[in-house]
């Protein structure tokens, strides 16, 4: 009975031993020394772990920057009379409407003033430009054959300086272009001229052409 247990004894040694001294083979489990970690699945990604859309980064868009509107087509203007409110309301209505009447070639003049600040009797002299009806406007364009001008445009419904002025200049000659910032609603277009051309004759105001274009 003894010999039978120490024999199983014996044979419970030997299948540890073996077992054990497994565990310190070469065989099995080892890791093929220059063989790289296993991939891991996910999408594919940048350096820093920033994710990738197909090989492009991707951006959100920027905001744009506001942008004033673009003037629309020249309007159709109904007629146009000088504006002569401190003196006897007449600076050359005879000849006033070759201002919009589309030819460069033509223009209308004040009266010459031969003394300097139109003679001491006024501050200025324009033009009133009639739309034949109140309409969004957005950009006036005033050409001068010759000369420069203090000017200032303004848009209103009455055919005087009781509007809203869209721009000015201390020297407008050549094309002068105003353009406001968004549209003005109004049936006239004043053109407001503070200061004359101190021409070979006396002070005086050259326009041949007025062109208005409405909001878009």
């Amino acid at each position: 009975m003894l010999l039978v247990l120490l024999a199983v004894v014996a044979v419970a040694v030997v299948l540890a031993f073996g077992a054990f001294s497994g565990l310190f083979s070469g065989d099995g489990g080892s890791e093929d020394p220059e063989a790289g970690p296993a991939p891991t699945a996910g999408p594919t990604g940048g350096q820093d772990g920033q994710q990738q859309d197909g090989g492009q980064q991707t951006t959100a868009p920027q905001g744009e920057d506001e942008q004033t509107a673009e003037p629309g087509e020249p309007l159709d203007l109904a007629g146009v009379t000088s504006y002569d409110p401190e003196g006897d309301g007449d600076e050359r209505n005879d000849i006033v409407g070759q201002v919009i009447d589309g030819d460069p070639s033509t223009s209308w003049n004040s009266h010459t003033y031969l003394s300097s600040g139109w003679g001491n009797l006024k501050s200025g002299v324009g033009l009133a430009i009639d739309l034949g009806q109140s309409q969004p406007v957005q950009e006036v364009e005033v050409t001068f054959p010759q000369g420069d001008y203090g000017a200032e445009v303004i848009v209103g419904d009455s055919a005087d300086r009781e509007g809203t002025t869209i721009g000015s200049a201390d020297q407008a000659s050549g094309t002068w272009t105003v353009t406001a910032d968004e549209p003005v609603t109004g049936r006239y277009v004043v053109i407001w001229f503070d200061r004359a051309w101190d021409g070979p004759g006396g002070e005086i105001v050259h326009v041949s052409e007025v062109t208005v274009r409405g909001g878009s």
